[in-house]
């Protein structure tokens, strides 16, 4: 981040469960990050963190809720950027309430929206082979999100 001291504001993309590194990073007041967007966002039980990448990290990824003891929905109240949280209407990884509940949390948040894409699930980059226009939509929700 030292090397973007002169670039205001910071904006900070996550993908999947990147969603959860976009979050801890944008929270951290240090980092000056005025713009958070979350693509299909996920967030992790804080134990997964504790473990190497390898089995005991994905059982704990797949333990049901276990998203729910995640900081983020903590860490996104002291937020003070633009949020946008984009979700998959179909997606059955990554719980519409993930989205839901970092809205509602990002109290301090100059601005906080969800951005539904329809008929999409968590498999993005399929998606935006497979559907025309979807490229184009995600790439003006992302601009809008970072520009304004």
């Amino acid at each position: 981040m030292q090397y973007l001291d002169e670039v205001e504001p910071r904006a900070v993309v996550g993908i999947s469960m990147s969603g959860e590194i976009a979050v801890r990073l944008a929270a951290a007041p240090n980092n000056r990050i005025g713009r958070l967007v979350t693509l299909v966002g996920a967030a992790c039980n804080s134990a997964a963190f504790e473990v190497p990448f390898g089995p005991a990290f994905t059982k704990i990824l797949r333990t049901p809720q276990s998203w729910q003891r995640s900081v983020v929905f903590a860490q996104i109240a002291s937020f003070p950027g633009r949020l946008t949280v984009v979700r998959a209407t179909e997606d059955t990884v990554v719980p519409a309430t993930i989205g839901e509940l970092l809205i509602a949390n990002a109290r301090r948040a100059e601005h906080a929206e969800i951005v539904d894409i329809l008929d999409t699930d968590h498999a993005l980059g399929l998606a935006l082979r497979a559907q025309p226009g979807l490229i184009d939509r995600l790439g003006i929700v992302i601009c809008r999100a970072i520009l304004t």
